[in-house]
């Protein structure tokens, strides 16, 4: 039976074999890996550059750079899909990463910090989404055992199993994760996103309104630039494994602080709605459309406006194709409404977005300005 059908108990006597002989380890390794990147990257670096770009980095320290965020993307896309496979090769993920960045960069340079960040968020937050109990075995340290030594990957495991008291209690360091949140508190509300895990959710949210302070630009986690990036990135991941409630209420916590919400680009609206179209999570895009017409909500950025409304209407055009069902409920059009929002899109859409927003979500929402 192929390595990633076995079920885990199995699998873990098996790498147990695997482990006491370097060669056969080595060799796992490597197919499990090519079999879960499989003639991906390539084609995702394509997407992201020219072909030009791409022979001028050939080579170079800056390719191998560009290469390991690649693999990165590509983790994150492949296993927060259900049918990307089991998850049991987190050991040896975790051994690419060692290889690729630890080994590439010293411990304290911030270019290590950064990538092995990202590498822990991509692949708990995959575990998350797609079988979180392989989550579980981190906190016992069956799969990884040095949790107490890497407190990333012990407090997104501790958040993805919706465990507040690991997440808080003094084995996760709380004065490391104030002193280095942007490698603790982003990487495990994304875990917890993933795993459905709201009471997490909002004990994160709870620290983060709590803690967000301080100048514009300061390039850490308190800064409410950093501090929105985060939660943004949450909210996506909401979207893409399709968690309603912890998306909205991650949304709504930027609406409502109104700080936070205009530390982000208007543009950063525009973007969720696009996932949202794409990945089919109505309410979510509702609540952003309705917001994103609202432009308090979501600061201007470099675009025009002009090309920024005909994206929406068109977005608007694909959600009505989309979910006919509950845009059945636009068949009415409040005049307050046109007078609030500063967006001019047709009056079609006001309409039909303000009825269903008062429909789905309530007056409260709307009222919230």
């Amino acid at each position: 039976m192929p390595l990633l059908q076995l079920p885990i108990e199995l699998f873990e006597v098996v790498m147990r074999i695997y482990v006491q002989d370097d060669s056969l380890k080595n060799t796992a390794r490597a197919r499990l890996v090519c079999r879960a990147f499989n003639n991906c990257i390539p084609e995702e670096m394509l997407h992201k550059a020219a072909s030009s770009d791409l022979n001028a980095l050939q080579g170079s320290r800056e390719y191998k750079f560009y290469l390991k965020q690649h693999i990165a993307g590509i983790l994150r896309i492949k296993l927060l899909h259900q049918d990307a496979g089991k998850c049991q090769f987190l050991r040896f993920l975790k051994d690419l990463i060692n290889d690729t960045v630890e080994q590439e960069w010293p411990m304290d340079t911030e270019t290590h910090r950064v990538l092995r960040s990202q590498y822990t968020q991509y692949i708990c937050v995959a575990l998350a989404s797609v079988e979180y109990k392989y989550m579980r075995r981190l906190i016992v340290g069956s799969i990884v055992p040095d949790t107490q030594s890497r407190q990333d990957l012990q407090a997104v495991a501790a958040a993805a199993v919706g465990n507040v008291q690991i997440l808080l209690n003094n084995t996760t360091k709380t004065d490391d994760m104030l002193e280095r949140p942007r490698e603790y508190i982003p990487s495990a509300l994304c875990a917890a996103v993933a795993a459905d895990q709201t009471d997490v959710v909002n004990v994160i949210l709870k620290w983060v309104l709590a803690t967000v302070r301080g100048p514009w630009d300061t390039g850490n986690w308190k800064d409410m630039r950093a501090a929105a990036s985060g939660l943004l990135e949450a909210l996506q991941v909401a979207v893409h494994t399709r968690k309603d409630t912890v998306g909205n209420t991650i949304l709504q916590v930027l609406i409502r602080n109104r700080a936070l919400g205009e530390s982000l680009r208007r543009s950063a609206g525009l973007s969720l709605m696009e996932d949202c179209a794409e990945h089919g999570n109505f309410q979510i895009f509702l609540v952003a459309a309705y917001y994103y017409q609202n432009s308090g909500s979501w600061p201007k950025g470099e675009i025009p406006d002009e090309l920024l409304f005909r994206e929406a209407e068109d977005l608007f055009r694909r959600a009505r194709e989309r979910w006919p069902q509950e845009l059945i409920y636009a068949s009415t059009y409040d005049p307050i409404f046109a007078q609030r929002t500063q967006v001019m899109l047709s009056t079609t859409c006001r309409a039909e977005f303000h009825a269903i927003a008062k429909t789905l979500l309530g007056t409260d929402v709307l009222n919230n300005r």
